[in-house]
Formats: structure tokens, C-alpha cells, sequence
């Protein structure tokens, strides 16, 4: 078990492509880098954690950011803290 939530961002448009950066530029942290912060999603290829979870899609006219928490080794933390993203076309 552990929180789950996510959140929509809404661009207008549906991307290509979505490059996302945790504010110190990272896309993955924490011990064997298991904390997934960001990533590159792709139509039809989400970021997918450690635990074979989503972190990152894209979605009609944006994308979608969640966080998942079920163990130490095995979170998904981009919809926390501050992010910067990149979307494509």
C-alpha cells in the first residue's frame, strides 16, 4: 500500500513527446537511482518505475504526472516538489 495520486497537465495540444526534470535536473534518484522524478514519455511509451508503474503518459491535450509511494526503493515522486518540462509537437 502506500499514497497514490496524480495530476493532468493541460497543454491545449497532445505532444509527441514530454521531457520532464526534477528541479536539480534529475529524472531519477535515491539509492540505484529507484525513485523515478522525471523521464521522456512518448505516445503510447510511458515512463514506467522500478516497480513497473507508471510515472509519466501523455494524455489527450497534455500529460499526466503521478506519485506513487509503496516502499523506499520504489517511488514515483514526479507529481511532488518542482518539475520542468519540455513538450513536443
Amino acid at each position: 500500500g502506500g499514497s497514490n495520486t496524480s495530476k493532468t497537465i493541460e497543454l491545449g495540444f497532445t505532444p509527441q513527446a514530454v521531457l520532464v526534470f526534477n528541479e536539480e535536473g534529475k529524472t531519477c534518484t535515491g539509492f540505484n537511482y529507484y525513485d523515478c522524478t522525471g523521464g521522456l514519455a512518448l505516445k503510447d511509451k510511458p515512463v514506467i518505475g522500478a516497480s513497473k508503474i507508471t510515472a509519466l503518459e501523455i494524455v489527450e491535450n497534455g500529460f499526466k504526472v503521478h506519485n506513487h509511494s509503496y516502499s523506499s526503493n520504489n517511488d514515483m515522486t514526479v507529481n511532488t516538489g518542482k518539475h520542468y518540462f519540455i513538450a513536443f509537437k
